[in-house]
C-alpha cells in the first residue's frame, strides 16, 4: 500500500484505507482486490463503504467524526442487548461480583480506550446507564 501513497490499518479481519483523493483510494482498493483475489479471499459486501472522512464512519467499534471519537452506536447497543441478556439470567441487584457487574467494568474498560468521557457520555445520554454498576454521571462531570 506504500506504493500507492495512502494509510491502511487493520486488525484482525477488519481494513480502513485512507488516502488523499478519490484516484488514489480506488488505485488501492484494485491493488486489495487483486491481493483478495490471490488468497481467495471475498470482502463483505455490507461493510464495505467508500466515502469522504468528513461524513464520519465506524471502524472497530468507534465512531470517527467532525465532534472527535465516540463509541459507535451500534457497540453501544449491542452492550445493552448483552447486559439485559445477563441481568435475565440474575435477576437482582447486580454486584461487583455478577457476571452482569463482570461484563460492564470490562466492557466500560475496553471501550474507553476510545476516549472513556466519550463513552460514557454517548452510553450516558443514550439512557443506557445500568444503575450502580454505572458512574456515567460521576464520570462526565470530571475534567
Amino acid at each position: 500500500m506504500d506504493k500507492v501513497e495512502v494509510r491502511y490499518f487493520r486488525y484482525m479481519d477488519d481494513i480502513l484505507i485512507l488516502a488523499p483523493t478519490r484516484w488514489k483510494l480506488r488505485k488501492a482498493i484494485r491493488v486489495l482486490n487483486q491481493t483478495f483475489n490471490e488468497f481467495k479471499l471475498e470482502k463483505h459486501p455490507d461493510k464495505t463503504v467508500m466515502g469522504r472522512i468528513e461524513k464520519s464512519f465506524d471502524f472497530l467499534g468507534y465512531h470517527f467524526g467532525p465532534e472527535g471519537l465516540t463509541v459507535a452506536e451500534a457497540t453501544v447497543q449491542r452492550f445493552v442487548k448483552r447486559a439485559a441478556r445477563l441481568y435475565e439470567q440474575e435477576p437482582g441487584e447486580p454486584d461487583s461480583s455478577s457476571r452482569l457487574g463482570q461484563y460492564v467494568r470490562r466492557w466500560l474498560a475496553r471501550a474507553g480506550g476510545g476516549g472513556t468521557r466519550s463513552v460514557f457520555a454517548t452510553a450516558h445520554s443514550a439512557n443506557h446507564c445500568l444503575g450502580p454498576l454505572c458512574p456515567m454521571a460521576s464520570f462526565a462531570d470530571r475534567p
